[in-house]
């Protein structure tokens, strides 16, 4: 099997705004974005408890699901916030699933 498989267009009807940061810091201390991406987006409201690396207990709060991939230049999409529906929200971690053909076929992000 060649090719791409199809995407649900008609699902991304919830506009959002993603910041990817990068691994540097600002002289304050705070992330430097490395990337700023906006348009619509799948969201998926959902409560989820996991456990993180570092033991503790984080509550998921939702999913965004986007067409394609949003940062091809970068290595990973695992921090970062989104803003969606009204709320702020940071990126807990970030997959990128392929196409048959190697391609990216969408970026979902889960937040909390």
């Amino acid at each position: 099997m060649n090719g791409k498989l199809p995407f649900p267009d008609f699902l991304s009807v919830t506009p959002c705004t993603v910041t990817i940061w990068s691994n540097e810091l600002t002289v304050d201390g705070g992330p430097v974005p490395a990337l700023e991406w906006s348009g619509d987006c799948w969201y998926s409201d959902k409560s989820k408890t996991v456990i993180s690396k570092d033991k503790k207990e984080i509550v998921l709060q939702g999913s965004i699901q986007i067409k394609g991939d949003i940062a091809p230049g970068l290595p990973s999409v695992s921090s970062g916030e989104v803003k969606v529906s009204g709320g702020v929200f940071q990126i807990h971690r970030g997959i990128r699933p392929r196409n048959p053909d190697g391609t990216v076929h969408h970026t979902t992000l889960e937040l909390f």
